[in-house]
């Protein structure tokens, strides 16, 4: 009987689980950077529209919460801080988009607009 040594070499075909892993990598990394494109487009454009100095100068002293509410396109604010004393309460609601670079912020006395502020409302 014969042997024949080929060294290295063989007739055997390849592993097809290294190329199933192979694919699962390029996949995961497609994916990873399409995910990152997204969160890059969201937060440069973002879709807060009412967001604008337009609709900021429209909110006067005396309006009530929902005025606001409707002059801002129906979009409810955060509160960001409510208290009373003798009688008053004090409440500041703030609009702002997800990057934080456009912000409206009211405050209420006794439910009617008080005071207001913004940046890089244009």
């Amino acid at each position: 009987m014969e042997e024949f040594n080929l060294g290295n070499q063989t007739n055997q075909p390849q592993n097809p689980t290294n190329n199933k892993k192979v694919i699962g990598i390029v996949i995961c990394i497609a994916v990873f950077v399409v995910m990152i494109f997204a969160i890059i487009i969201s937060s440069t454009g973002d879709t807060k529209t009412y967001l604008t100095y337009d609709n900021y100068m429209k909110i006067q002293t005396g309006m009530t919460y929902n005025e606001v509410v409707e002059v801002l396109d129906n979009h409810q604010g955060d509160l960001d801080t409510s208290s009373s004393y003798g009688g008053y309460t004090l409440s500041y609601y703030t609009w702002t988009n997800s990057s934080g670079t456009r912000c409206i912020v009211v405050g209420f006395e006794n439910g009617k607009v008080c005071a207001k502020s913004q940046y890089g409302l244009n």
